[in-house]
């Protein structure tokens, strides 16, 4: 939160109504005296124009006998407008009976000052009703900013939450495309493959050079749309589970990235399948970001459920780093606020050339979705 600010670069202005040019100068004097700068108006049409004016008088000192509009509608006019009606008005009147104080109460006044006045009191009564103006547009200004920043932080909750939504409905929609490759593409190249192998076997067709480039040609577009398949949206993580996922996933990472791998958890660990997809694609993006970033030669994921949650654990033996000095990138915020919003919580554990522990622990009933929950980070491991 930025800090809040009060300037003041310039003198506080005070506007006396007045239809008496006697009084005006008194407490005119006395004011500017006091450091204020002072306005003037002799009527109450003139006063409500200087009022709107800019910049606005800080504080209003008012007479209640003035003819044509007295003091008690010149007031109500003031705390009927939305842009004035913060303004403090102080009465200042040679009428002492109290329903005519009261009047001026209910009109929207904060003080009433008797006449004669003593110098010293009128003073410190503006200043006072200055000083809690003040406090009270402070109090506004914190109120309309924790609305504001209260408002941002439902758009930004639903937008994650929207965000978690698109990336499951993106994930469905990967399945059904990998799918539809597997299924239908790749069956149908199989089909043919089979059929161009029996004409060759049957001597339908002669065994030429172009034939037989045409069966490597489907050999390879069969191979190349599996892994496509494979890569849009692993078939183990729906066939056999969490842990087959991503053990093909990080024994392919290590053939490519020659670091070892292994993998340890609960064959037949049962899990929504929101929660899966979930858990797997953050396995994803960690074990990347380790391949990127940790120079490491052996790295390995923990899964278990207990107590009603599960665990997943990306370890790594790479370059490591120290976690005051460093910012959590995209990657890894992104994870952590989607552990926050399943009700769960990220721990980091890293040190400059003792690798890295990522450890997330998600509630497996999602009932706790939604709920927020502090996520600490250790160094060392």
């Amino acid at each position: 939160m930025c800090p809040l600010v009060v300037s003041m670069s310039r003198n506080q202005i005070i506007l006396i109504i007045d239809d008496a040019w006697q009084n005006i100068q008194v407490l005119g004097g006395m004011l500017e005296m006091a450091g204020y700068e002072v306005q003037v108006a002799t009527s109450g049409a003139e006063a409500l124009q200087i009022a709107n004016a800019s910049p606005q008088p800080d504080l209003i000192l008012l007479d209640v006998m003035m003819p044509g509009m007295d003091g008690f509608e010149v007031c109500q006019r003031l705390k009927d407008n939305p842009v004035l009606k913060a303004i403090p008005v102080v009465f200042i009147s040679a009428i002492e009976e109290s329903d005519q104080k009261l009047r001026a109460f209910r009109a929207g006044a904060v003080d009433y000052i008797t006449k004669p006045f003593h110098n010293e009191e009128v003073l410190a009564r503006v200043q006072s009703h200055l000083q809690l103006a003040t406090i009270e547009e402070l109090r506004r200004e914190v109120a309309e900013r924790k609305q504001t920043e209260e408002a941002l932080q439902t758009a930004q909750d639903k937008l994650s939450a929207l965000t978690d939504e698109l990336g499951l409905i993106e994930e469905r929609e990967r399945r059904r495309i990998a799918l539809a490759i597997h299924d239908e593409v790749v069956q149908k190249l199989a089909l043919g493959k089979l059929k161009l192998d029996q004409a060759l076997k049957n001597g339908l067709i002669p065994a030429e050079a172009s034939v037989t480039d045409l069966q490597g040609i489907l050999d390879v577009s069969m191979r190349e749309l599996h892994d496509l398949s494979d890569h849009l949206s692993p078939p183990l993580l729906y066939e056999l589970g969490l842990k087959a996922a991503i053990e093909c996933l990080g024994e392919r990472l290590a053939g490519e990235h020659g670091f070892r791998f292994a993998v340890s958890g609960d064959e037949a660990m049962e899990l929504r399948e929101d929660l899966r997809v979930t858990l797997f694609q953050m396995a994803q993006e960690l074990l990347v970001n380790m391949v990127k970033h940790a120079h490491a030669s052996t790295a390995t994921v923990i899964i278990t459920i207990k107590g009603g949650s599960v665990r997943l654990e990306v370890a790594d033996d790479g370059v490591g780093f120290n976690l005051s000095d460093c910012r959590e990138g995209f990657g890894l915020a992104h994870i952590r606020q989607r552990v926050a919003r399943l009700g769960g919580a990220m721990n980091i554990s890293s040190a400059a050339g003792m690798g890295t522990s990522v450890v997330i622990e998600i509630p497996a009933d999602d009932r706790s979705k939604g709920a927020h929950h502090e996520s600490q980070d250790t160094a060392g491991r």
